[in-house]
C-alpha cells in the first residue's frame, strides 16, 4: 500500500509539474504572439502613414502643378479644358460667390470661406491606396482690401488610411499684371483667356461671374508645410 499511495504520489506531482511547464509555454507563446502582434500593427502603422503622407504629396505637386502654370498658358488654345483648377480659381477668387477667410470678421470665418473638394478614384485603386482623399481651399483677405496682389491661396490635402492621416498645406501667393503695361511684343500672347475659345463653365463657373480679361493672373508657391 505504501509503494502504491508513493507511486500515485510521483504520478501526480508528474502531472503538476507537467501542467506548470505547459502553462509557461502557453504564456511564452502567448508572449510572443503579442510582441509579433505589436511589430505588425506598428509596421502596418508605419507603412499606412507613409503611404498616406506620399499620397498627399503627388496631389499636392500635382495642384501646385496646374495652379502655378506660365500666365501664357492660360491664354493659348484648350487651355480651359486642360488646366481646370487654374480657370476655376479665376472665376471664383475675388468674387461674391466665394468669400475670402478672415476669422476676425463676420460673416468670413471657415463655414463661409472653406471649399471642400472630395477626390475620385476607381473603387479597386481606392481600396488599395486610401481610405480617402479630400482637398481643401480657400483665399485670405480682409475688409477695405481692394489690392489683389498678394492675395494668399491656401489649399489642403489631407489622406487617410487605416488609422494614419496626413494633411499637407500649401501656399500660394496672386501677382496681377494689368494687360495695357505689357510691352507692344508681349500683347498677342495675351489675346484672350483658352486662345478665344468657347469652353463649358459649368464646372468652372458654376455661379457665372464675370472677370476682367484685362488682368493676367499668376500665382506663385510660397510655402508648404
Amino acid at each position: 500500500m505504501k509503494k502504491r499511495s508513493l507511486r500515485n504520489n510521483k504520478n501526480g506531482s508528474g502531472l503538476i509539474i507537467a501542467i506548470a511547464i505547459m502553462a509557461v509555454l502557453m504564456m511564452l507563446s502567448l508572449a510572443l504572439l503579442l510582441v509579433s502582434f505589436s511589430l505588425y500593427s506598428t509596421a502596418r502603422r508605419q507603412q499606412d502613414s507613409a503611404q498616406c503622407r506620399e499620397l498627399a504629396q503627388s496631389l499636392s505637386k500635382e495642384l501646385e502643378y496646374e495652379i502655378t502654370i506660365p500666365s501664357t498658358e492660360a491664354y493659348k488654345s484648350g487651355a480651359a479644358e486642360k488646366y481646370p483648377l487654374w480657370f476655376y480659381l479665376r472665376f471664383n477668387v475675388w468674387q461674391n460667390s466665394w468669400k475670402y477667410f478672415n476669422n476676425d470678421e463676420r460673416g468670413h470665418m471657415a463655414e463661409y470661406a472653406y471649399r471642400h473638394f472630395n477626390v475620385g478614384f476607381t473603387a479597386n485603386l481606392n481600396k488599395e491606396l486610401t481610405d480617402g482623399m479630400s482637398v481643401l481651399m480657400y483665399w485670405i483677405s480682409e475688409d477695405e482690401v481692394s489690392d489683389k496682389n498678394g492675395t494668399q491661396l491656401v489649399v489642403s490635402v489631407t489622406s487617410e488610411k487605416g488609422k494614419a492621416k496626413t494633411t499637407i498645406t500649401s501656399y500660394f501667393e496672386l501677382n496681377v499684371t494689368d494687360s495695357k503695361e505689357l510691352p507692344k511684343e508681349d500683347e498677342d500672347d495675351y489675346d484672350a483667356l483658352s486662345g478665344g475659345q468657347e469652353f463649358e463653365k459649368k464646372n468652372i463657373d458654376p455661379d457665372g461671374n464675370t472677370i476682367d480679361e484685362g488682368e493676367i493672373w499668376s500665382w506663385e508657391l510660397s510655402e508648404r508645410e
